[in-house]
């Protein structure tokens, strides 16, 4: 059991602010659509489709995974203290972060997908300051109304964007633009 992937994968989520940033929502959309299209690559490349949305994708590869699970329960009641901002889908991906982060490293199967790693641009999302909710077959992402999307259309659709700092500022940036052109 690697305890230091688990307590970073902790303190990470543990930092997040959970706190909306609505001037960041184009680049927070752009991270939850690749998310998604990592997702979608994940759950091809390991033959669990069911699992794409928001899934568990270490359960996918090693059912009986080794980890402290008094971190866990303890991570689920900080964030079972925040439900009322926090979105049962938003709570199990963290959660689902900190098993992959314990899986990852050392795992011949994520070495050899070549894939990247599927969680990073959501928990991204949520340092950024986004924050979903669904209603009615959509997320609310920082007041941008996403439509539930299928694994296909995922599939089919969505480009892969690149994640550094200056690519989602200047995602960001473009908003900002065609706003004062108006």
């Amino acid at each position: 059991m690697k305890t230091t992937n688990i307590d970073k994968a902790i303190e990470r989520i543990r930092s997040i602010s959970w706190e909306s940033d609505f001037s960041r929502q184009r680049s927070q959309t752009a991270l939850l659509h690749e998310h998604w299209r990592r997702m979608v690559k994940w759950t091809e490349f390991l033959n669990c489709r069911e699992q794409w949305l928001f899934g568990d994708l270490a359960s996918c590869i090693n059912s009986n995974l080794e980890i402290d699970e008094s971190k866990i329960q303890k991570l689920k009641q900080d964030l079972e203290l925040l439900r009322m901002y926090l979105h049962p889908f938003i709570r199990r991906v963290c959660i689902n972060f900190v098993r992959w982060e314990t899986l990852k490293e050392g795992s011949s199967l994520v070495e050899q997908s070549n894939l990247p790693d599927p969680y990073e641009p959501i928990i991204l999302m949520f340092e950024r300051g986004g924050i979903f909710y669904t209603e009615h077959g959509y997320f609310d992402l920082s007041g941008a109304g996403i439509p539930r999307p299928t694994w296909q259309g995922i599939h089919d659709n969505i480009l892969e964007i690149k994640i550094t700092p200056k690519e989602l500022d200047r995602i960001d940036a473009e908003k900002k633009l065609r706003f004062r052109s108006l």
